[in-house]
């Protein structure tokens, strides 16, 4: 009866103890619940406005690094190195002050002058420290910087897509060249889809002068392509024997982009104008037909940046496609570099970035 009655009182107790710790473990497990930090690998989302002020950060230190390798005496870089340097920090710098306004480089200069960092639309800047310890390391880094603004092109807004698509055109170039003058490996041109078959026009199609938006855009492109192919084939005629070979590979890829180009025409449901006889001579052009090719291409690239702009998806990465090529070109020929190609800029009426703190 006694051992009964006493194994009753230890199952009671055995009850309370298990009631007891479900309590506190249901306790401890809500409070860890509405304490627990957000997961450390949850990153905020990323908006078209977000990507702007970044790659407007990004320019900038990469401005300013760049800066520093130019000045720096303590290395065994030679003038022309230095030199090159010193001009990838101005491009960069030209990039980051066309990305201060959110459309683009067409940009309110009274709203600038009343102060940036009063309307919140760009971050206070920070004192400069240098990140990449060899020049090498610096390059890739400009590299990737390039690449990322062309992807990241993809999803803009029309105005801001054609300056990240020139920018990271024009940056990604001028680290492959600068890669070539440091004998750097490591370093080659963006990879972009291959140009892919397009659908049939779905609608009525109509005329080139009626057209808008991106068949508007691509209208353009064929006609820049139709010139462009003229004026290379009266270049040939005239070039030296030892650049023929460079003009005909030129003449090539535009016959070639003209062929995409009028494919695009068709799937976009405009009627594209038909090539002209012929097409008047630049001023100068048949006495110096390598700074008139140089001419062909810059002009090349406005239809461009502007199907960046209007067009979406596969049609802008193309478009982008096209962009690079042609600027290669026109570099060639020219023997120079441009911060933002295909883009109608003065560049001197861009507003100043705002400046490092100490």
């Amino acid at each position: 009866m006694n051992t009964t009655a006493s194994n009753k009182r230890r199952f009671a107790l055995w009850k309370c103890l298990v009631l007891f710790a479900s309590v506190a473990m249901v306790t401890v497990s809500v409070g860890t619940f509405l304490t627990r930090p957000a997961h450390p690998l949850v990153e905020p989302l990323s908006t078209p406005e977000t990507q702007r002020l970044a790659a407007l950060n990004e320019s900038r230190e990469l401005s300013l690094e760049s800066r520093a390798w130019a000045q720096d005496k303590s290395t065994a870089l030679d003038a022309l190195t230095r030199s090159s340097w010193q001009e990838m920090a101005d491009l960069l710098e030209v990039q980051a002050r066309a990305l201060l306004h959110p459309n683009g480089p067409e940009f309110d200069q009274e709203r600038f002058d009343a102060g940036l960092e009063s309307n919140g639309s760009t971050p206070s800047p920070t004192a400069f420290a240098a990140k990449y310890k060899t020049p090498g390391e610096l390059v890739v880094a400009i590299r990737n910087s390039g690449a990322n603004l062309l992807k990241e092109s993809l999803g803009q807004e029309p105005g801001m897509a054609r300056t990240f698509a020139s920018a990271g055109v024009s940056r990604s170039f001028a680290s492959v060249t600068l890669a070539k003058l440091a004998k750097l490996s490591n370093v080659s041109d963006p990879r972009f889809a291959g140009f892919t078959k397009v659908p049939a026009c779905s609608g009525t199609p109509v005329a080139a002068p009626a057209a808008t938006g991106a068949a508007a855009a691509i209208a353009s492109a064929v006609q820049s392509e139709q010139r462009s192919i003229y004026l290379y084939q009266v270049a040939l005629t005239r070039l030296a024997p030892e650049m023929q070979n460079y003009a005909q590979k030129g003449l090539t890829a535009h016959q070639e982009t003209l062929q995409q180009a009028l494919a695009l025409a068709t799937a976009q449901c405009v009627i594209p104008s038909p090539a002209q006889p012929g097409y008047a001579l630049p001023s100068g052009f048949t006495a110096d037909p390598v700074q008139g090719l140089a001419g062909v291409e810059k002009a090349a690239l406005e239809p461009y940046v502007d199907a960046v702009a209007l067009s979406e998806g596969s049609t802008r990465e193309w478009a982008e496609s096209i962009l690079y090529a042609s600027y290669q070109r026109s570099s060639a020929w020219a023997g120079t570099q441009e911060a933002l190609p295909g883009l109608n800029v003065d560049v001197k009426s861009l507003p100043a970035l705002p400046s490092f703190g100490p």
